[in-house]
């Protein structure tokens, strides 16, 4: 057995136990890449800065890592303004005005990325952060984890609405299509299901 495979088996119930009540989007999963500098350097820290930017910005790193170095930012539960730092850095990139650059011209993994800290920043509340995800997808519709990422945001919406099922539903159609590129560590995929089951109560 793979060693990050058996990693995620000691701590998925664990993970389960204690996220079931929060909002599908801020699921933790995080501690499987507890192996990464970047997500260390996030939990110590409890902020983006130019060590992690620089991780999230390289088109070489892959989109899961990204995610996960992300996610570690739930450790300290409470809103900052990472996603408003994220921008200001890309801005830069490209030489741009943070407040008026063309979020067209990021990639599909930057708008990831950008998408998923605003909906950090906000406690789970997705409306800002969902179109965000949307361009990302539009961006990279072949990838996994931003198809499933965009499926939560929106899932969250649907469930704040009352509309469990078709949040499940939402997400069930990623994991069930065949034609996305496999870019997410299968035990965090599992993991987020696991807590999208419960949404699952009588729907048809």
């Amino acid at each position: 057995m793979k060693k990050s495979t058996l990693i995620v088996l000691v701590i998925l119930g664990f993970f389960v136990s204690g996220t079931a009540s929060k909002p599908v989007t801020l699921t933790d999963f995080h501690n499987v890449y507890n192996y990464l500098d970047e997500v260390q350097h996030v939990i110590e820290h409890g902020l983006l800065d130019g060590k992690v930017v620089a991780f999230l910005v390289d088109e070489n790193n892959p989109i899961d890592q990204k995610a996960a170095i992300i996610n570690a930012l739930v450790v300290n539960n409470k809103t900052q303004s990472n996603a408003l730092t994220f921008r200001q850095y890309v801005a830069r990139k490209y030489k741009s005005n943070w407040e008026t650059f063309d979020l067209n011209n990021l990639t599909g993994d930057e708008l990831f990325c950008l998408g998923y800290l605003t909906i950090l920043d906000e406690q789970g509340n997705s409306t800002n952060g969902l179109p965000i995800l949307e361009l990302a997808v539009q961006k990279n519709p072949g990838s996994y984890t931003i198809s499933l990422f965009y499926a939560l945001a929106m899932a969250e919406n649907s469930i704040r609405q009352g509309n469990a099922c078709e949040g499940w539903r939402t997400c069930n159609n990623v994991k069930t299509n065949t034609t996305l590129n496999n870019d997410l560590n299968a035990g965090i995929s599992d993991l987020i299901f696991n807590v999208m089951e419960s949404y699952n109560d009588g729907c048809e």
